[in-house]
């Protein structure tokens, strides 16, 4: 399929038509500008009946995060644990090859329309898709089937949001006790 420039909110929109949560769609809107535009290479879905690439799931994550530049490293960690799942592999084709039909009718969607708008993806998508945005956002990837497993530390999603808070290992140049002191964002009321 090549590379395709899409904009953040006609796949939150795709996403939304597609029944995603609202609490899922409010961590993407808070990740990006929806009007900035973002590059993606999407291959080829390929044949339903075969074990999706690593390529596909990594483009499933990428739409899934709104992110185009994901780990890596931490995506080779997560593709056989997914794979493993009982209906892993089934769900990575077919959320794949559902979500790079939606966007020709996001655009169709009201600016403020509601999740219960959609229903184009089964449950198990919809499932699947939460499922894989909460693993990429925590680092953690839980199942009933396993215990759970660290597949990525600072490179999940999460510390995006905290990053500028997370002290420094080892910064001893703000001396003993500062940590009780305010932050410089913070004011004393």
């Amino acid at each position: 399929m090549g590379f395709v420039n899409v904009s953040r909110r006609s796949v939150i929109a795709a996403l939304i038509r597609g029944g995603i949560s609202a609490v899922a769609v409010r961590y993407l809107m808070s990740t990006a500008a929806a009007e900035t535009a973002f590059s993606l290479k999407l291959p080829e879905a390929g044949p339903p009946n075969r074990t999706p690439s690593f390529e596909v799931f990594l483009a499933l994550s990428q739409l899934v995060t709104l992110r185009s530049l994901l780990d890596e490293a931490s995506a080779r960690r997560m593709y056989p644990l997914f794979l493993e799942e009982p209906w892993g592999a089934h769900h990575i084709h077919s959320t794949y090859a559902q979500l790079l039909a939606l966007p020709d009718e996001a655009d169709k969607l009201p600016r403020h329309a509601h999740p219960a708008l959609g229903g184009k993806l089964s449950k198990g998508q919809v499932w699947f898709a939460s499922h894989l945005l909460t693993t990429w956002y925590l680092g953690i990837y839980y199942h009933e089937r396993t215990a759970p497993v660290r597949v990525a530390y600072s490179e999940a999603l999460m510390h995006d949001l905290v990053h500028p808070g997370i002290p420094q290992r080892f910064d001893e140049g703000s001396g003993f006790g500062a940590w009780g002191n305010p932050t410089k964002m913070m004011k004393r009321t």
